[in-house]
């Protein structure tokens, strides 16, 4: 895998906290509305200073559509997958040795 690169996982969430784009809590840092898909989410997150994990919610996630939430290395340790998340995609870009 090269650095920068994005792995997708389909059903997979990195529950966060609670975040409002001025405070948040646990390891998300801020969120997005009106994303594409989960391209632009792991490009957000690529772009974002500490960003190493992404959520992305489809357009089945009601009231949650097209979200994409950017968080911290402390995401790893939260991965859920279950029926609650099969409208979510996940992911996180790989760091080089450097980084």
């Amino acid at each position: 895998q090269t650095s920068g690169q994005c792995v997708i996982e389909k059903g997979v969430d990195y529950p966060g906290g609670t975040c409002d784009n001025i405070k948040c809590q646990g390891s998300d840092i801020r969120f997005q509305r009106e994303v594409s898909g989960p391209e632009e989410c792991c490009e957000l997150c690529r772009k974002q200073k500490k960003c190493e994990f992404w959520t992305y919610a489809t357009n089945a996630r009601r009231g949650q559509e097209r979200i994409c939430w950017l968080k911290t290395a402390e995401a790893r340790s939260s991965r859920v997958m279950n029926e609650m998340t099969a409208n979510l995609i996940s992911g996180y870009v790989v760091k080089g040795e450097s980084e």
